[in-house]
């Protein structure tokens, strides 16, 4: 967290718990990247997923 974002309006109005709680949502959407990003280079790699990508955009 960058506390140079937090000043005394912050802390009086309670928008330091909306900026805390969107660093976490930050945090918790990048920890889902790294477990989903192995699995989705996977499938990239595996050549009958691949080729099912491919006939499903030629389908479109």
């Amino acid at each position: 967290m960058n506390f140079s974002d937090v000043d005394d309006a912050n802390l009086k109005t309670g928008n330091i718990e909306e900026t805390l709680e969107k660093y976490q949502l930050e945090a918790e959407i990048q920890q889902l990247r790294n477990e989903i990003k192995p699995l989705l280079e996977y499938l990239a790699q595996n050549p009958i997923t691949a080729n099912e990508a491919l006939a499903e955009t030629a389908n479109k």
